[in-house]
């Protein structure tokens, strides 16, 4: 009976070969960053919420407002420039029942 050293494929190892590398699995809370970071999201918009239902809207648009004739002039000159690099109001806004009442059961 002839013995032979040969191993099983499982467990072979061929001249190069090296262990399988797989990326180390990204941890969501440190990796989630721009469009994609769903929790800077949500406490955007509780944030917001928040804040509208406070009170505090009319002080801070006061406080916005402009305070002299220039400072006017200024605004209306920005809010101009960037009307004229839009392409508009998009015409979905103006279709009958586009959006959701989500204020109503």
């Amino acid at each position: 009976m002839k013995t032979t050293n040969r191993t099983t494929r499982s467990t072979a190892k061929t001249r190069g070969a090296t262990k399988r590398q797989f990326p180390a699995r990204h941890k969501p809370q440190a990796q989630e960053f721009g469009e994609g970071n769903y929790q800077a999201t949500r406490n955007y918009d509780r944030a917001a919420t928040a804040f509208a239902h406070s009170g505090a809207v009319k002080p801070a648009a006061k406080a916005a407002a402009p305070r002299t004739r220039q400072e006017a002039a200024d605004m209306a000159q920005a809010e101009a420039e960037g009307r004229a690099r839009s392409k508009g109001e998009d015409p979905a806004l103006h279709l009958k029942d586009f959006f959701m009442d989500v204020s109503k059961p």
